[in-house]
């Protein structure tokens, strides 16, 4: 009589932890620099961002500078050009 009253009970206890909906881990945060921090502005970003063939002989920065000056993408999202746009002053 323990065991299927034990079993009942681990089925009931499990279950609305399985059944539950998973929401997507939305990482939303800011980073405090200059609009320059990564060389002279404007930059840009592809979303979502493209994961080119990167040749070893070359320094990684240099693949990363060039697509953050030459977007491979047909809509790019850009930088800032100053940092008073960073703190959106008017």
């Amino acid at each position: 009589m323990k065991t299927p009253t034990l079993t009942l009970l681990l089925v009931l206890l499990i279950t609305p932890a399985v059944a539950e909906e998973r929401l997507p881990i939305l990482d939303v945060h800011l980073h405090a620099v200059p609009a320059d921090h990564l060389g002279p502005p404007p930059r840009t970003i592809c979303p979502p961002m493209p994961s080119p063939a990167w040749d070893p002989a070359r320094p990684y920065s240099e693949l990363f500078d060039s697509l953050a000056k030459e977007p491979p993408c047909p809509d790019p999202v850009w930088s800032p050009m100053t940092d008073e746009e960073i703190l959106c002053v008017p």
